[in-house]
């Protein structure tokens, strides 16, 4: 019988900083807010690797990076982004 390999779950996110960017009181800007808020409702797993790329990671960087198959952050890369853009968008309008 073939034994089927264990998902690994990333349940937190890599210690990543992001720093903000330099906003004067009065200067906000919805897209950001709305980028931070989307950011952090984003699933852990995705939200983690989107990050990653936004730093400038390469897929295979992040999958070395957090022990997973390129292939995997591929697909969360991409669904993420997906949900990132639906939010913001719905934020925005």
């Amino acid at each position: 019988m073939c034994q089927l390999k264990q998902k690994k779950v990333i349940t937190s996110l890599p210690d990543v900083e992001t720093p903000g960017p330099c906003i004067e009181d009065g200067d906000a800007d919805p897209f950001l807010d709305a980028l931070g808020d989307c950011l952090q409702s984003l699933i852990p797993a995705r939200a983690a690797i989107v990050r990653l790329a936004m730093e400038g990671y390469r897929h295979q960087d992040i999958a070395e990076r957090l022990n997973i198959p390129v292939d995997t952050v591929s697909t969360r890369y991409h669904r993420g982004k997906n949900d990132l853009r639906e939010c913001i968008q719905g934020k925005i309008e």
